[in-house]
C-alpha cells in the first residue's frame, strides 16, 4: 500500500488554490471542478462535495493535524504571510534545533507548519542546501515527466 494524497475539505476551492500557489508554490496537476489536485500530493476538495462523500458535516479548526513544509529562504516566506494578512497560530521562534518554525492557518483553519532549513539542521553548508533544493526540483520534474510518460503509455494500450 501506498499513501498518494492527502485531501483537504475547503469552503472556497479557488481561494485555497490561490493560497496554496502564492505561498507555497503548489501548481494544480489536474482540475476535476469541485476537486483539485496539486503538486506535492495535495488534494483540495469543495467542502459539499466532500460531506455528500461522507454523510458527515465538516469541522474545521480542530487542530488535531498539520501540513509540513520546509523552507530554506524563512524571511521571504514570513514576508509573503505579512503581505497577504495569513492568520498566525504561533509565532515565528527557534526551537530546540535553533531551527526557526511558525504556524499558520489556511483559509478554512487547517494548520501549516512551516520550518526553516539551516545547514545545521540539514548538515549540509550554505551552498549545499541551495544544491539539494536544486536537486529536489530536478528530481521532482523527472518524476513529474516519468508521470506524463507513464500517463500516454497506458493511453496508447
Amino acid at each position: 500500500m501506498k499513501l498518494k494524497n492527502i485531501l483537504l475539505a475547503v469552503n472556497d476551492i479557488q481561494a485555497s488554490r490561490e493560497f496554496y500557489n502564492t505561498l507555497f508554490g503548489l501548481e494544480v496537476i489536474g482540475d476535476f471542478g469541485g476537486n483539485l489536485v496539486l503538486t506535492e500530493g495535495l488534494v483540495l476538495q469543495e467542502r459539499t462535495g466532500f460531506e455528500a462523500l461522507t454523510g458527515k458535516e465538516t469541522v474545521y479548526g480542530g487542530h488535531d493535524a498539520e501540513l509540513y513544509f520546509e523552507e530554506y529562504d524563512l524571511e521571504r516566506f514570513l514576508d509573503l504571510v505579512r503581505k497577504f494578512q495569513v492568520p498566525v497560530l504561533n509565532e515565528c521562534a527557534a526551537d530546540s534545533t535553533g531551527n526557526r518554525v511558525i504556524r499558520i492557518y489556511d483559509p478554512d483553519f487547517h494548520v501549516i507548519e512551516v520550518r526553516e532549513m539551516k545547514a545545521a539542521w540539514t548538515g549540509r553548508s550554505e551552498e549545499g542546501a541551495a544544491g539539494a533544493e536544486a536537486i529536489e526540483t530536478e528530481a521532482i520534474e523527472k518524476a513529474a515527466a516519468g508521470s506524463e510518460a507513464a500517463g500516454k503509455e497506458a493511453a496508447r494500450e
